[in-house]
């Protein structure tokens, strides 16, 4: 019997996937034994985090391309479903952030951030849905944030992706359910990856992990264990929901 959380026979696509959360979630996919392709736009890079995975027995590729460009994207996806006969998951991880006051931000700034956070998330949903319906069945995987919920200052344009994002997502889960494809939110609260170094620093480090249920900050192993999850057979009846992987930060007073 095949255990419902095995990624056994399953191929991924994961997104910004060269550190931080992104590494995460590629490494434990392939642990459950999925095939993963490694996305990052430094092709050194993204192959040096492949072969790093293959080193620990997860069977692993480079996939380098820039998740802006919308040709290269779909000519990924099309050349991984072309050579395994299938794409079953897609992890949209990419996120780009603009820590900046609201005075300080312009609109073609604001339009970036949507465009790197969001449109790029849905071009690769529409490339990636194809080999999906030809096999009945797929599922998308979209790394939000808890500041969907609550806001914090500076960062309108994030703030305003990770929402679109996650109202995204809830069509997508509409619009696919009758091919079998489910459409996810993944939403992690603080994160320590490379990228957040401030998080470690006092007084920021202790002023929010007294406001944290669990008194500490997630690792981001702790977020791919429930990506795990919503890429299994498990969660074959989860769809259009947002799993909130904080330490309980989102629901404290």
């Amino acid at each position: 019997m095949i255990h419902p959380l095995s990624l056994s026979g399953k191929v991924a696509l994961v997104t910004g996937a060269t550190g931080g959360i992104g590494a995460a979630i590629a490494r434990a996919l392939g642990q459950a034994g999925a095939l993963v392709h490694v996305n990052g736009r430094d092709p050194d890079r993204t192959r040096a985090v492949a072969e790093s995975l293959a080193g620990e027995g997860i069977v692993a590729h480079s996939a380098a391309f820039d998740v802006t460009d919308r040709a290269a994207a779909a000519a990924t996806v099309r050349r991984i479903a072309a050579k395994h006969g299938q794409l079953d998951i897609l992890v949209n991880n990419v996120g780009q952030r603009l820590r900046q006051p609201i005075d300080d931000t312009d609109a073609d700034q604001f339009a970036e951030i949507l465009k790197v956070n969001v449109v790029s998330a849905f071009a690769l949903c529409m490339a990636a849905t194809e080999p999906m319906r030809r096999r009945g069945s797929g599922r998308l995987i979209h790394v939000g944030s808890t500041v969907s919920r609550r806001s914090p200052l500076n960062s309108v344009a994030y703030v305003a992706s990770k929402g679109a994002l996650t109202a995204m997502s809830r069509s997508l889960a509409c619009e696919f359910a009758g091919a079998g494809i489910t459409s996810n939110v993944l939403a992690p609260g603080f994160v320590l990856t490379e990228t957040n170094s401030h998080f470690r620093e006092e007084p920021f480090a202790g002023n929010y992990t007294a406001k944290i249920p669990v008194r500490r900050m997630a690792e981001p192993a702790e977020i791919a264990g429930a990506a795990v999850f919503l890429a299994s057979d498990a969660a074959g009846y989860v769809n259009g929901a947002e799993l909130v992987v904080d330490g309980g930060f989102s629901i404290a007073v």
